[in-house]
């Protein structure tokens, strides 16, 4: 699996899974500041 475009490392972000994709939202950083970017993965 390639990391190329990989949203950076989160905790409780919001995430939808379907059978086609994964998106991964929000959520916090390592220093604690919210995180307003996300991401899409395609298997």
């Amino acid at each position: 699996m390639s990391k190329d475009n990989e949203p950076a490392a989160r905790a409780v972000g919001s995430v939808i899974d379907t059978k086609d994709f994964v998106v991964v939202w929000g959520g916090w950083d390592c220093a604690a500041a919210a995180l307003g970017t996300g991401g899409v993965f395609v298997p």
